[in-house]
């Protein structure tokens, strides 16, 4: 369990932090100085702004489960079943489309806008960019620190060892005497 929660902490933190910056990036788009500027990208109006964190939050959260699924591999190691595919396909696509085309408006008094409305409409494309970029980043992060965590030992006396469809797999069903389902038959998530 400690492994579990040190896992989800990595993911949460790096897309949590991930968010922050790139809305304190669209905030700060005004600035010459800035980030955006420095990207060439022109300032953003709020409702943009806004757009732009649903569909990072869209992209990443989608990119996360395919980071979370693998365990201690990174996520290239295992491919996804096809059902998790053509889902994930269907989600990010309706994702960018809602991002790309809503109409200027409100919802629940909160400004909103698509981001290919305007002159400039590369925005999503920036936002997938940034997406990829910090899934590998997390998902670097994820293998990193279980591989810490192995390297020292730390949580052997709780925790007999990660369970997986991998190199752990044996482990795994050794605690359960023959009681748990097998993860080494490479069943798909």
């Amino acid at each position: 369990l400690p492994v579990l929660l040190i896992t989800a902490c990595v993911h949460g933190v790096v897309a949590c932090s991930s968010s922050l910056l790139l809305l304190w990036g669209g905030l700060d788009s005004n600035n010459p100085d800035g980030l955006f500027a420095g990207l060439s990208i022109p300032p953003l109006e709020y409702g943009k702004i806004v757009t732009m964190i649903y569909l990072k939050v869209s992209l990443s959260d989608f990119l996360t489960l395919f980071s979370a699924r693998t365990q201690e591999d990174f996520f290239w190691n295992n491919r996804p079943g096809r059902t998790l595919f053509l889902a994930a396909l269907m989600s990010l696509t309706l994702s960018t489309i809602l991002a790309c085309t809503w109409p200027e408006s409100t919802l629940d008094g909160i400004p909103v806008m698509g981001l290919a409305r305007g002159d400039y409409k590369l925005i999503p494309l920036w936002v997938w960019m940034y997406c990829l970029l910090f899934w590998f980043i997390q998902d670097s992060l994820k293998v990193s620190s279980l591989l810490l965590i192995q390297q020292f030992g730390w949580f052997e006396q709780n925790q007999p060892s990660l369970p997986s469809h991998g190199k752990y797999a044996n482990a795994f069903s050794d605690s359960c005497d023959g009681q748990c389902p097998s993860l080494a038959d490479n069943t798909k998530v």
